[in-house]
């Protein structure tokens, strides 16, 4: 682009001249017009671009679907701001909000459906053994904690009165056993030998009463000797059902020490045995 000024100046005297018709009486008289043109100036948008807070620059900097060939003329204007330093005096207090939100206790009513179903014949694998607690020397012979600790004494034969402990098969919650075996053993840690007979039987509960489960027992008719002592004996499992939680009932005999004296102290009175199943 380029600076165009273009100055005119004219001069230019028109003169027209027209008669004006007296009245009667009056003088003939004549008026002149005189016009005089003096500048006339034209001004582009190039002469903004010599303004140094004026810059021509492309189109698609500031808009991205303007065309790089076009461009706009920009108005830069600079203020300075005087700078304001707070230092380490510039304290904000934490800012914290709670909610809180009340709800109404929620009950959901129980659900239940109890299914059953017959799945037919199973096999069940070897049982790892599990002892029953212990039937401690003292429970099946009370007169054993009338003898001092530390005295020497002879233990006469008794009778050894039922005696129950709580049992639990882990492996199921009930069974019926079309064929199959149990295997129980005796291990004896009592000072006493016991025997014989030993009868163990299998009890389950119903209700609040005990009842012997049928087929269930077994019978030791050896002398199981004092000190680590065992018997091991098998229970006939066919056609026989067996609960889950079960007692295991304890009775016979016991010969005693045949009248040889023993040492007894709270650790002999404490001795005892387990069955294992």
């Amino acid at each position: 682009m380029q600076n165009i000024v273009l100055a005119y100046i004219s001069v230019i005297f028109l003169t027209s001249c027209s008669p004006d018709i007296p009245e009667e009486g009056n003088f003939l008289k004549w008026s002149t017009n005189i016009e005089i043109p003096l500048i006339t100036d034209f001004i582009t948008l190039e002469n903004l671009a010599e303004d140094s807070l004026i810059s021509i620059e492309n189109l698609s900097k500031y808009f991205q679907d303007g065309n790089i060939s076009d461009s706009i003329f920009v108005y830069h204007k600079q203020i300075n701001i005087d700078k304001v330093e707070v230092g380490n005096k510039l304290e904000l207090d934490p800012i914290s909000t709670s909610f809180s939100q009340n709800i109404d206790d929620v009950s959901v009513a129980s659900i239940e459906k109890n299914i059953s179903s017959k799945i037919g014949m199973m096999t069940l694998n070897d049982i790892d053994p599990t002892n029953t607690d212990p039937f401690i020397f003292r429970d099946i012979y009370p007169e054993v904690d009338e003898v001092p600790n530390g005295a020497m004494v002879a233990i006469p034969s008794f009778e050894i009165f039922p005696i129950l402990k709580s049992f639990s098969f882990d492996d199921f919650q009930s069974a019926n056993f079309s064929q199959g075996s149990l295997e129980l053993t005796i291990e004896n840690s009592m000072v006493i030998p016991i025997g014989s007979p030993i009868v163990i039987q299998l009890l389950q509960v119903t209700l609040d009463d005990t009842i012997n489960i049928p087929g269930a027992s077994l019978q030791f008719d050896n002398i199981i000797d004092a000190n680590n002592g065992s018997s091991t004996g098998i229970i006939d499992l066919t056609n026989i059902s067996l609960p889950g939680e079960i007692l295991v009932k304890v009775s016979g005999n016991c010969q005693g020490t045949s009248g040889i004296e023993i040492f007894i102290d709270e650790q002999a009175k404490n001795s005892g045995f387990v069955v294992s199943i």
